[in-house]
């Protein structure tokens, strides 16, 4: 009897529970910084039991890029992916994002190249016997696309080199990157080599991507240490 009761109970505010309206809002851009129009693309929620089933949502922004997405529910609709049909993969995931109102800001769902400026922050300046090598990623159309280049020590602060071209392709971004760096972010792999055995530790160093045909240099310090 006393199951039956807590069942009855359970139906009775699951019935009451009202469904929630969600929007969600943003601006589709491409490789150039360049609003989509006209697009073709889906909201979709992960297929987990504790949330829910999934659920798609299809949408086409505007002449600007723009869309906006109404959804009603009793869901939790705190987690999706936006879906590009344009390139066939998630563009942006989206995790725990409480609100009724999600304004996702430009959302990025084609690959696009930086120039980045390189500086250093010397903390150990080190000596001849060591080697500061940087990986650096070239245009895909290269036939060497990755490329190692060496700098020889001792090293002090300041300017040390650009990588021009540089590929961002960091694919699905997610909103906790948008909201701690403002934008793409991709990282930058490098290490001291020091002699006799020249072996060392790779670090990577985190920058904000900006697009290329922005005119501006994304800018990336390494800790030298």
């Amino acid at each position: 009897m006393k199951a039956i009761n807590i069942l009855f109970i359970l139906i009775i505010l699951t019935a009451c529970r009202k469904e929630r309206e969600t929007i969600i809002e943003g601006t589709l851009i491409g490789g150039c910084d360049t609003p989509l129009a006209n697009v073709n693309a889906l909201i979709i929620t992960p297929n987990h039991k504790i949330f829910g089933p999934e659920v798609r949502i299809p949408f086409t922004t505007n002449q600007n890029g723009f869309f906006s997405v109404r959804y009603k529910g009793r869901e939790r609709f705190n987690s999706f992916a936006v879906h590009a049909f344009i390139d066939l993969k998630d563009a942006y995931h989206v995790s725990g994002l409480e609100g009724d109102k999600k304004e996702l800001g430009k959302v990025h769902i084609t690959p696009f190249p930086t120039n980045v400026v390189i500086n250093l922050d010397v903390q150990n300046a080190y000596t001849e016997q060591d080697t500061l090598v940087i990986r650096k990623y070239r245009s895909y159309t290269s036939s060497n696309p990755i490329v190692d280049e060496y700098f020889p020590g001792p090293f002090t602060s300041g300017f040390l080199d650009s990588a021009l071209n540089f590929p961002f392709d960091n694919f699905p971004i997610g909103n906790n990157v948008l909201i701690n760096f403002g934008g793409p972010y991709s990282k930058m792999t490098y290490q001291i080599r020091s002699l006799p055995d020249y072996s060392g530790i790779p670090k990577h160093q985190g920058f904000y991507c900006k697009p290329i045909c922005s005119g501006e240099f994304s800018n990336v310090t390494l800790v030298i240490d």
